[in-house]
Parts: C-alpha cells; structure tokens; sequence
C-alpha cells in the first residue's frame, strides 16, 4: 500500500523533500470557549488549539468569508495580537466538498472556492501573524477505489495546502461491530489517509497534527453505528497509539489535536438515545464532562509518555 501511494503521488506530479526530524509528539487541546473548559486546560498545562467556525467569519451564502466577521472573532479569541501557537479554520460545507473532489463542478467555480479559503488564511494570518494556521480535515479524505482522483485532487488543492502551516487531517473513529482496531485502520481507510497526510507533510515539509476525538463519529451509513458513544478505553487507547506510531518512510505524525464538544451533547441528550443513556441518573451534569476530559486526557497522556519515551 506504500508504494502505491509513493507511485500515485510520483505520477500527479510531485516531488520528494526532506523528511522532517522527529521531535516529541505533542498533544493540543481543542477546547469549547466555555469557562469551565478553559480552567480545564490550564489546571491540566494544555496547550491549546484554536478554531473558527464557519458561522463565526463565513458571509450567509456559505461561500464567501467576511473580513469583519474574522477580525471580531479573532480578536475576541485572542486578544493578545502577539499571541503563539497553533489555530484552525473549520470551513465546511458545499465549499469544502468541492475541494475535497466530491461531485463536479466547473473549473471556475473550484478555483473561486479554492481562492476564498487562500484569502480567508492570508487573512487570518495578517491578524495573528506569529499563530501556526491550518485548515480542519485537510489533507482531505481518500478512499481506496478514489485515489488516483485524490491525489490529482491535492495536487489541484496545492496552492492552498502551500499556505499551511501544518497539516490537520481527521481520525474520528466510525464503530461498525465485529471490527477490531486494527481492521478498523484498514477497511476505514485510516492508515492509508495517515501514509497520505505524512507523505504530504514530508513533500510540503509541513508537520501533521491528527485530529482525535474520544467518541465514535456519527455517520450516514448504516454499517456505522453508536455516534456519539464514549470509546472504551482499550480501543481508545489501540487507536491513539496506531496514531502516533504509523510510519511513511520514518515519518510520524508531531502530535494529536484533541477536539471535544461536550458542552453540545450535554444539551441535546435528551433527544439522542446514545446520550440519553450515558447521562441516566447523572445529576452533576458539570462533574460529569469534567470527568470525561480528565480520564480521556489521562488516558491519552499515559499512551503519549509511553510512546515519546520509547523513542528516546
């Protein structure tokens, strides 16, 4: 499966750099603007990952940003304009699903939706100009019958990708039953989208951050069920570490984006039967999704240090 991918990417046009050095991985913490998180974080000594929403700096037809938008939420997340470390724009939608190569469009619609997101960077950059920034779930999905369209796809998508800071690509788990995390790897195509986002990483000498959450991803398809069910902590912590141990070529992810939204689902078990029955007699609902953070971070912390110091 490497050397496909290796040929795929020879045969759309792109070329090998130097491997980036391997430096201890590192955990980000994506937090919900709530008070209560961002205590979490810095009783904890996260380091914290920002991101914007589209309905915090995206125009009402979806496919265009606005500047005064960005500038407010920006500024109102971080008001220190001196402020380091890493942020991520979240822009989904039908803009997205144009760039990630999903149905068809004309070639001047692509580049007009593939300009905003540059712009929409730029801007952000010029905002906060020592910030890391990075689009979510880019590189975008591959699937094995679509790769030769996908690697065509981000070779058409370069010239945003250039402008990345780091690579942000998504791992939340689907469940399907009788799958072990292994096969999950597989037959979900995680492993080969990890080998594809360290590949471009490599090539773009860009570091790559996997997103990471702590419940199964909801999902159209039918095979995939419990969206929203908290992963057992065995299989939590066989995804985690796959994740931060994959190879392409000694190259490895430099950490995990660690995104939650607890506060969301808290709101809305009533009407999610998975949720219902997670919080049943639960009646400190603020104790409990601090307990859920604190033993999901343990756990991932716990599969981190072990990790980074076997590789030392």
């Amino acid at each position: 499966m490497k050397k496909l991918l290796f040929l795929l990417l020879l045969m759309v046009g792109w070329s090998f750099g130097k491997l980036n050095s391997q430096t201890e991985q590192k955990l980000l913490f994506a937090l919900e603007p709530y008070s209560w998180q961002i205590q979490f974080g810095k009783t904890n000594g996260l380091q914290r990952a920002y991101i914007f929403y589209q309905d915090q700096f995206v125009n009402a037809d979806g496919v265009s940003f606005s500047k005064e938008k960005m500038e407010s939420i920006v500024n109102s997340l971080m008001p220190d304009t001196a402020e380091h470390g890493f942020a991520i724009i979240n822009w989904e939608g039908s803009i997205y699903n144009t760039l990630a190569g999903r149905g068809s469009t004309s070639e001047t619609v692509y580049q007009q939706y593939l300009n905003q997101f540059i712009a929409a960077l730029r801007y952000a950059k010029k905002l906060r100009p020592n910030m890391q920034w990075s689009y979510y779930f880019m590189p975008t999905w591959i699937y094995s019958q679509y790769a030769e369209e996908k690697g065509t796809n981000q070779k058409r998508c370069l010239p945003l990708l250039k402008e990345l800071d780091f690579l942000a690509p998504e791992f939340y788990p689907r469940y399907e039953a009788g799958l072990t995390v292994d096969q999950m790897f597989v037959s979900h195509y995680m492993t080969a989208n990890l080998w594809f986002a360290l590949a471009l990483g490599s090539m773009l000498n860009k570091p790559v951050y996997c997103f990471v959450w702590h419940r199964y991803c909801s999902s159209d398809n039918p095979a995939f069920t419990n969206g929203n069910m908290l992963i057992d902590y065995p299989t939590y912590k066989q995804i985690i570490a796959k994740l931060l141990t994959i190879e392409y070529f000694n190259n490895k992810a430099s950490g995990l984006i660690w995104w939650n939204d607890e506060d969301y689902l808290c709101n809305r078990r009533s009407s999610n039967a998975i949720l219902a029955a997670e919080y049943q007699g639960v009646t400190d609902l603020l104790a409990h999704k601090k307990y859920v953070l604190q033993t999901y971070l343990d756990t991932t912390l716990a599969v981190m240090d072990s990790i980074n110091n076997l590789d030392k």
